[in-house]
């Protein structure tokens, strides 16, 4: 009869111990997860810096080529060039005339 009175001692803590297990490896897997989202997140994140800096030079590099052009026009006006002179400089550049010096046809 002693060794059945062990028997029903030891028989209960022998579920436990997997149930602990189960819990260890579901906060494992919790964890895993936390730290692969605040990886993730932390890589999205360096990438939009990556992407703002590259539109950012984009941005500065037209802004810099416009305020060029702009002053190029400028010193062509005020020196009187003909309007083939300018569109051999700008090639975009078309003279608007105004509407009552317009010719009907």
């Amino acid at each position: 009869m002693a060794t059945e009175s062990v028997n029903t001692v030891t028989n209960p803590a022998q579920p436990r111990k997997p149930a602990l297990n189960r819990r260890l490896g579901f906060f494992a897997l919790i964890a895993l997860l936390i730290g692969v989202l605040i990886g993730y997140f932390s890589y999205v994140d360096s990438r939009e810096d990556l992407v703002n800096n590259d539109y950012y030079r984009v941005l500065y590099e037209a802004s810099n080529k416009l305020n060029e052009n702009l002053s190029q026009l400028r010193k062509m006006h005020v020196n009187k060039e003909s309007l083939n002179s300018i569109r051999t400089q700008l090639p975009s550049y078309k003279l608007k005339i105004p509407k009552d010096k317009r010719t009907k046809h």
